[in-house]
């Protein structure tokens, strides 16, 4: 019954590869230089290593599940905004940073939220869990992403990312919700 969790670690792999594998491509489809790709694709990887200890400490004190949400909410906003600025060499440092600095700790506070919520018993099998979820999610996040740039002609590639944050953030709330009702009884 930790299904919720196991969604975290399949974010944190599918915008790991997408973002390395798609982002240049659209990058140079929409006028920027392979020399600014270069400033720009790290600073995702900056963003996440920036805050990992603070976010995974703010986890601890209150609740990741919660903080999760929190993190894709933000994380929407940023990549909302990246569609905005998608020309713009200086917004796109700036909020690769933030989108980094918000869900660049997914993946450990997903096993961290997995941990929680799942039995004592389960754990070994939990992480495998986990990364066999990363390991999809590293699979589908070049495919779909190719497929978002082909089809809109680069035009929303940074929406699709905001489309599964905001599903997964919604089957979270639901989890949370439901998981609360039931320690309730």
């Amino acid at each position: 019954t930790s299904w919720a969790a196991f969604m975290f670690p399949m974010l944190y792999g599918f915008f790991e590869a997408s973002i390395n594998s798609n982002f240049p491509v659209f990058a140079l489809r929409n006028g920027l230089e392979i020399s600014a790709v270069t400033w720009i694709l790290p600073m995702f990887n900056f963003g996440g290593i920036l805050l990992q200890l603070p976010i995974g400490a703010l986890g601890d004190k209150i609740g990741r599940g919660k903080l999760l949400s929190i993190l894709m909410v933000i994380g929407i906003i940023a990549f909302t905004l990246m569609e905005v600025f998608n020309q713009s060499f200086l917004g796109l440092m700036i909020l690769f940073t933030v989108s980094g600095m918000a869900t660049g700790s997914v993946f450990s506070l997903g096993l961290g939220y997995m941990a929680d919520v799942t039995p004592r018993e389960n754990l070994p099998a939990g992480n495998v869990m986990a990364n066999i979820m990363f390991s999809i999610g590293s699979i589908i996040g070049p495919i779909i992403g190719g497929f978002a740039i082909s089809v809109t002609d680069g035009a929303l590639y940074f929406t699709f990312f905001v489309v599964i944050m905001a599903i997964i953030l919604i089957l979270n709330l639901v989890y949370m919700s439901k998981r609360r009702n039931r320690m309730a009884q």
